[in-house]
């Protein structure tokens, strides 16, 4: 039993992230075709982002109320809703006003559900057996850059009518993956009972807590969240217009897929090892050098002159977002009450949308403006700035 939930707990991810890699990834090649403008994109993607902020929470919360398998419930919902919203994808080929409203709630209802799949690890280890989140979470690595790397060359040989259908299909599997290993968590807590180890009243305690005493409660947690905003405003900024980053150095759609692709498989070690990583590192280091590695990330494609040196300054993504993304979630469960992890995840989430937001209004204003190449410069400088406030504040969090 403890090999299938982690089997289909893996496979959760590897789903999601495939979802991700349709919708999100290649949100901007499907708007541009669409007829749309970076800034437009840029517009949608930010209020995208703002649906999410506002979802994560309301999410968060119900699915912490919800002590018997409430991230499962959650999301089973929230994955057949945006099944319905991705049929008029298929229909409406040209710059709308239906169309943008309808890809905002379909993206924002998926990263809304970013924290609920990470956070749920914590939920099915409520059955007793363990489950190795590094390993099931680089599933999701590994399946997006498959995807990824194929997606791109499909675009370019069908165009973009090719992504909604793909993203259906995708979101039917999401669903049924999402039903059956709700079944598997309740026959393996029938077959093994209640975990000895598993504090029942603490959770139910800690599933009344209210959104503003958690605030409250881990001040010093919700401020270096806050750096986390600065922090991954590179990563966002990558992820919505790496299209146009590699058009400025000569490269195509495709190139953008490859990117992506390579991206994600480097993901993959630092995420299927994470638990032997542990062993050595403190959670607290691990978030410290991670963060440097994002910096040196950034910089580097800066400084790139080709698409080939984009490639390049992937190297430190090899110990920038699997680790960093880790040793959150780890870390979040350490030293939250298991009422309050959903909350915990869904603020590290949360203020990466907020990032998104900002990134998403700042790059297209910059790019139509600017171009590239300052629009990586203002990341660099803030990336910089969000690192500071994770380094110095993240061996505060125990002592509060």
């Amino acid at each position: 039993m403890n090999r299938i939930l982690n089997i289909k707990y893996g496979a959760v991810h590897g789903i999601y992230w495939m979802h991700y890699g349709v919708i999100g990834s290649f949100a901007s090649a499907f708007f541009l075709g669409r007829g749309y403008t970076n800034g437009e994109i840029g517009l949608i993607l930010a209020i995208t982002s703002i649906v999410s902020v506002l979802l994560q929470p309301i999410l968060a919360d119900i699915s912490d109320r919800l002590v018997k398998n409430g991230s499962m419930t959650v999301g089973t919902i929230s994955v057949a809703v945006m099944g319905i919203l991705t049929f008029p994808l298929f229909y409406i080929t040209s710059k709308s006003i239906y169309l943008s409203i309808i890809y905002i709630l379909l993206y924002g209802i998926l990263m809304a559900l970013q924290p609920l799949f990470n956070a749920m690890v914590f939920k099915l280890e409520e059955t007793g057996y363990s489950i190795n989140f590094g390993v099931c979470r680089s599933v999701g690595s590994f399946a997006y850059a498959s995807l990824c790397a194929v997606l791109g060359i499909l675009v370019g040989q069908h165009g973009i009518e090719i992504l909604p259908k793909v993203g259906f299909v995708i979101c039917l599997f999401l669903l049924f993956i999402l039903v059956s290993i709700s079944g598997t968590f309740r026959k393996a807590k029938a077959e093994k009972g209640e975990n000895k180890h598993f504090d029942v009243e603490k959770v139910e305690a800690g599933d009344k807590i209210g959104l503003a005493d958690f605030v409250k409660r881990n001040p010093v947690f919700v401020v270096m969240n806050l750096g986390i905003i600065l922090l991954f405003f590179q990563n966002n900024i990558t992820n919505n217009f790496m299209l146009q980053i590699v058009e400025n150095v000569g490269g195509d759609a495709e190139d953008m897929g490859k990117i992506f692709s390579v991206m994600a498989f480097l993901e993959v070690p630092g995420l299927f090892f994470f638990s032997k990583i542990r062993r050595r590192f403190t959670c607290q280091s691990l978030l410290k050098f991670s963060a440097v590695c994002f910096i040196g990330k950034l910089l580097t494609m800066y400084l790139a002159k080709s698409v080939m040196l984009i490639y390049v300054a992937h190297i430190f993504h090899i110990f920038s977002f699997p680790i960093f993304l880790s040793a959150i979630v780890m870390f979040t469960g350490e030293i939250m009450e298991r009422g309050e992890a959903v909350k915990g995840q869904a603020l590290y989430t949360t203020c990466i949308t907020i990032s998104s937001v900002l990134a998403s209004v700042f790059g297209g204003l910059v790019l139509d403006a600017f171009g590239a190449k300052s629009m990586l410069l203002a990341a660099v400088i803030l990336t910089v700035i969000g690192a500071g406030f994770v380094i110095f504040l993240v061996d505060k969090i125990k002592k509060n």
